[in-house]
């Protein structure tokens, strides 16, 4: 009886210890769940050390517990979930670490032991891939770069199908009973991957195992995931059978084989009752997923940071449902199959359901392998967020996007909701997006822009952004900044743009919506961007009431041949509401506008509606540092400050000193 007593007396005195200091837990490679988790004693595995912290923090520890994760390589075939229980509290943060300057790689898949051309493997999925030493493992496809184009639709019984050339493809004797497709249907918007149904070679026919759906002759595609299209460097992930196929490149066997098999690597997900609060993750190599590497759902108050974020099959990190003040910061995050990032939100209200999140100081890059409409980061429906000091580049759609849904598609089809509120019932609004450098985004795309919005809400930023070097010579409506449709009461400042680049009609800015203010942007036309600010009016929605002040439109052309600082389609009075002290130059010739009544003749454009535009505006040189080589810092006797026209903070731009040294930037 006294040993038990004093042993209770031990353990109270051992819990208010932990209250006041916290306490950590370790993990190593080397180590045994059957041991403490101390330092000299770790966990082998996350999941056991979970189960530590959650009872930490049932027992009432304060102020924090920390898991520090050992050097080495962690596989994880169903990836780790953190529920409500095993987050922290107002008073007590949860942290999971890599320990000191040892790197912990985290990998959502098991490792492949067998060796030769044919693996048999547990646990392979539809959507499992394979990584060798690190590298997604492109699955054996036709053409081997690149797409085929679409012969005529035809008629499938329900379900998709279309012509295709018997030049391209000679399929007698394949097997595509794991066989897939990419395609783009109808525009060249968005990206679809399904698995094939059958190749019926006495017509040429291929049927996609998915309904019908518009698509035309000449849409792109490629044929993956068939057995006969093997070669070096290439696999099928053979579902039915439970076996993957693999040549190595040059027959060189890499070191490790990987397949996905975790859905998300790591789940944060609580309920409308419950939310994970207070998790946080630091300095991790996280990699490898049929879904997500972070899928964050119904949590507040997490953060990820000083994380390598690699190799999901969809998004990197995804932010949805009911969640806010979540931290995306000082990460590098790549080589996903879709976005960098995601925030989605859902439903329909003022103050969205997936808000107030932190997206800040990222390397974001080489996302959209396996979705051709993937971008850096993507807001939907999700307001009050800041992305800021991100550089993000090789997109093939967007660097950053805000998307809502337009009035007008919505119109009659939501209880409450009426023209003069539709604002109340679209919550992507209220973000800041500034400080960021995107460059070479758009590369497979059309109708796009390095940063776009559609059918947001109202009172959203842009402000101090280089963009640059954006767009394809393939497909045409390239845009620096995109303002698409219903893009509603934007303010637009402080932004440099350059080197935009589209087949035809290209603009640093296209601006749609009621009421965007653009102002003090630097500008930057060629012969591929002839044009500053397009503004464009449809049928059945409004485009009004823009500002445009204090812009710089420069046009660096040997012989120009139509260049322009206003583009108007559909131009009718009340387009502008204000439109003076810009700086209209090009290095030969002139710049005009084009589109109002007054076309290209300059001086009528001055004298339309009652002389009410660029009255103050000059044709001359900015007067810029360096345009050559795109420094564009204005010279002490540049024009632009009597105008009113103040320097853009370049210098402020892009990753901070605080994104780490060890990570890319």
């Amino acid at each position: 009886m006294k040993k038990r007593f004093i042993f209770s007396l031990l353990v109270v005195f051992y819990i208010n210890v932990l209250a006041v200091s916290g306490v950590d837990f370790y993990v190593s490679p080397v180590g045994s769940d059957s041991q403490a988790g101390t330092i000299d004693l770790p966990f082998a595995t996350i999941v056991r050390a979970q189960q530590a912290v959650k009872a930490a923090v049932a027992e009432g520890v304060s102020r924090e517990v920390n898991v520090y994760i050992r050097g080495g390589v962690y596989y994880l075939p169903e990836g780790l979930n953190f529920a409500p229980s095993d987050g922290g509290s107002e008073s007590c943060m949860v942290s999971y670490c890599g320990y000191a300057q040892e790197m912990p790689h985290l990998f959502g898949g098991q490792r492949l032991t067998g060796r030769g051309r044919k693996i048999a493997v547990d646990g392979c999925r539809q959507d499992s891939e394979l990584f060798a030493d690190g590298q997604r493992v492109v699955k054996a496809r036709l053409p081997e770069s690149g797409y085929f184009e679409m012969g005529k639709p035809l008629p499938g019984n329900g379900k998709l199908s279309f012509e295709f050339l018997p030049d391209d493809i000679a399929p007698e004797g394949w097997d595509v009973s794991c066989g897939e497709i990419n395609y783009w249907p109808v525009e060249n918007w968005f990206n679809i991957n399904c698995k094939l149904s059958s190749i019926d070679i006495s017509s040429n026919k291929i049927i996609v195992d998915t309904p019908e759906r518009e698509i035309r002759a000449g849409n792109r595609y490629y044929l993956y995931n068939i057995p006969q299209l093997l070669k070096s460097g290439s696999c099928v992930v053979n579902w039915l059978a439970g076996e993957v196929l693999y040549i190595p490149e040059d027959e060189q066997e890499p070191s490790e084989l990987v397949l996905s098999t975790a859905a998300n690597l790591i789940e944060l997900k609580g309920s409308d009752k419950a939310l994970v609060r207070n998790l946080h993750f630091k300095c991790l190599d996280l990699s490898i997923a049929r879904n997500n590497i972070f899928d964050i759902s119904f949590a507040e108050g997490c953060s990820i940071s000083g994380c390598l974020i690699a190799n999901a099959a969809s998004t990197g990190v995804y932010i949805h449902r009911q969640t806010q003040e979540i931290a995306v910061t000082d990460n590098e995050i790549r080589y996903n199959g879709l976005h960098g990032i995601g925030l989605q939100g859902w439903g329909r209200t003022s103050s969205s359901n997936c808000h107030r999140h932190m997206v800040n100081n990222n390397h974001i890059y080489n996302c959209g392998r396996l979705l051709g409409h993937g971008n850096g980061v993507y807001t939907g429906h999700s307001g009050y967020n800041h992305i800021v000091h991100n550089h993000i580049h090789d997109m093939p759609r967007y660097g950053i996007t805000v998307k809502g849904e337009r009035y007008k598609t919505i119109e009659g089809k939501v209880p409450g909701m009426s023209w003069e509120n539709r604002y109340d019932f679209m919550p992507a609004r209220n973000n800041y997006i500034a400080f960021n450098d995107i460059h070479h985004v758009n590369q497979d795309s059309q109708d796009t822009g390095a940063i776009e919005s559609w059918g947001p809400g109202r009172d959203n930023v842009i402000h101090c952004n280089l963009i640059h070097d954006s767009g394809n010579d393939q497909f045409s409506l390239q845009s620096g900044i995109y303002l698409d449709d219903q893009a509603d009461y934007w303010t637009v400042t402080d932004n440099i743009i350059y080197n935009i680049a589209g087949s035809r009609q290209n603009q640093c800015i296209y601006a749609k919506g009621i009421g965007n203010r653009i102002e003090n942007n630097i500008l930057i036309g060629s012969k591929l961007c002839t044009a500053g600010i397009k503004s464009f009016y449809m049928a059945d929605e409004r485009c009004d009431h823009h500002v445009y002040r204090h812009n710089i439109f420069y046009f660096a052309l040997d012989k120009p041949d139509g260049v322009y600082a206003y583009d108007f389609v559909n131009y009718f009075p009340g387009r502008l509401s204000d439109c003076d002290n810009n700086i209209m130059y090009a290095t030969a010739g002139e710049v005009a506008t084009v589109g109002s009544p007054a076309g290209t003749d300059y001086n009528k454009w001055l004298e339309l509606e009652g002389g009410r535009f660029d009255q103050h505006s000059l044709r001359v040189d900015p007067c810029f540092a360096d345009p050559a080589n795109h420094d564009y810092t204005l010279l002490p006797n540049s024009p632009a400050f009597e105008l009113g026209i103040h320097q853009v903070d370049v210098d402020s731009i892009g990753l901070t000193d605080e994104y780490p040294g060890w990570l890319g930037r």
